[in-house]
């Protein structure tokens, strides 16, 4: 069976998306919005253009699977609790979308990931490591700031090594699938009476 396209995701407000399927690949940055200028976090994912990217890299005919890190929360004074809640935020409306999306997902822990292709934390690292696995995306990938598509890269490759069996069970610690849910069978629409003074809204 030949492997389905893969959508993997960096989650973040700089982060990026990398599809690779049979028909070529690419990388495209994470579509945002502007939020209120009085907040700490200035811009947020913007969901609905989100999902249309999602849909236009992974065609509900062809079939695909996504793949996101498994993220936490990092206390410390490198994380404020306002980037710590932009991150969090992130990962739900990304995980919504590929819900939504009726879609089957890798969960990927970093260690896993970056233990495969050899690497650590160092975001220099990774963009040369993404640049020799997919040498076909390496013009999207000549910038400093482009570590954010290096790790969508990189995961994407190392959920398609899953796919096609070449990375052993031992090597998946950690690593979790959610399948693919399947439409709900169409039932009968309820019907809400609209409130009056002495009665609340209720199902009809």
């Amino acid at each position: 069976m030949s492997c389905p396209t893969i959508v993997a995701v960096d989650i973040g407000v700089t982060g990026a998306l990398c599809a690779l399927g049979p028909e070529g690949a690419c990388i495209h940055d994470l579509p945002t919005a502007e939020v209120s200028a009085t907040r700490f976090v200035k811009r947020r994912i913007d969901a609905h253009a989100l999902m249309a990217l999602f849909r236009q890299v992974a065609p509900a005919a062809e079939g695909a699977l996504f793949a996101i890190e498994d993220i936490h929360t990092m206390p410390g004074r490198s994380n404020s609790p306002q980037s710590q809640g932009s991150l969090m935020e992130s990962l739900a409306i990304v995980r919504t979308c590929i819900e939504l999306g009726r879609w089957g997902y890798y969960v990927i822990p970093p260690k896993a990931w970056q233990k495969a292709f050899g690497l650590d934390a160092k975001k220099g690292d990774h963009l040369e490591a993404a640049r020799r696995v997919r040498p076909d995306l390496a013009e999207g990938l000549t910038r400093q700031k482009d570590h954010n598509r290096a790790d969508a890269v990189l995961i994407a490759h190392y959920a398609q090594m899953i796919e096609e069996g070449r990375v052993p069970t031992s090597a998946r610690a950690g690593v979790t699938l959610h399948m693919a849910r399947p439409a709900p069978r169409p039932t009968q629409r309820a019907a809400w009476a609209l409130p009056s003074a002495d009665q609340p809204g209720m199902l009809l």
